[in-house]
């Protein structure tokens, strides 16, 4: 009786030391995880670097088809003694100035400045495509990190259900022992299976923990402490998708468009 009792104690200990941990500071909805990670994964900014890059390449190649110019300045002086007619040495002081300008242009190369350019823009596409795809992955695994939160957070409130349940149970299996209507081998096992569930509350509140974790982690959100996330509102967000879903004849001319 006495060790059941202090195990009991301990794991309600546990538990409230795990309940006060998860006091959140500040409360993200699933729009701001998925923004924070896509501003601070570094996948992510190496993509839009890339794309950049690509972007420079591209200019550079339609600025191939403009003229070459150049122009150069100089200036000369000169100072000396040259005698004059007469014999006479006398003093010189004399300059030179030049001015030249050159330019050039490319009539044509056998179509290599265009093609040129069709190539970097396809690989400008090319990154775009990468940026994106690297986008919408990150975005994918920020969401199912936060469902997973949402479900392990629901577990851990249906165990926490349950264990008020176990110890309703207990309290009237006691009540039944001392009027006599029930024996002590029902309350010991009243109180084992109260024991059990807390058990399973502190593994639920332990795999809430890791499931933020696992959140923050792929947000790559470096200060976890007090982080939490809100359950959004299902009714609004049934509501905001259907009226989200493009029509059929919005899809079709979408497509044509976009070939």
């Amino acid at each position: 009786m006495m060790s059941k009792n202090l195990i009991l104690c301990a794991c309600l200990l546990l538990s409230s030391g795990v309940l006060a941990a998860q006091t959140p500071e500040r409360i993200w909805t699933l729009e701001e995880c998925i923004q924070f990670g896509l501003n601070n994964n570094i996948a992510v900014k190496q993509y839009e670097l890339a794309k950049e890059n690509q972007q420079i390449t591209v200019e550079t190649a339609r600025f191939s088809r403009l003229p070459d110019l150049s122009a150069n300045v100089g200036q000369t002086f000169y100072f000396g003694r040259t005698p004059d007619r007469d014999g006479v040495y006398q003093d010189q002081t004399g300059s030179n100035s030049s001015l030249g300008i050159n330019t050039s242009i490319n009539l044509f190369s056998g179509f290599q400045v265009t093609n040129q350019i069709k190539a970097e823009k396809l690989e400008l596409m090319a990154a775009v495509e990468d940026l994106n795809r690297a986008r919408e992955d990150l975005s994918l695994a920020i969401t199912g990190n936060y469902l997973q939160v949402l479900l392990s957070r629901e577990l851990y409130q249906i165990a926490l259900d349950q264990l008020e349940l176990n110890r309703r149970q207990v309290e009237q299996t006691q009540l039944l022992v001392t009027g006599g209507k029930s024996s002590d081998s029902d309350l010991y096992d009243a109180r084992s299976s109260l024991a059990q569930q807390q058990m399973q509350v502190t593994d639920a509140a332990n795999s809430l923990q890791l499931s933020l974790l696992g959140l923050t982690q792929a947000m790559n959100l470096r200060q976890v402490e007090g982080f939490d996330v809100a359950v959004p509102d299902m009714e609004e967000f049934t509501r905001r998708e259907a009226s989200g879903l493009a029509q059929p004849s919005g899809v079709f001319q979408h497509s044509v468009t976009e070939r």
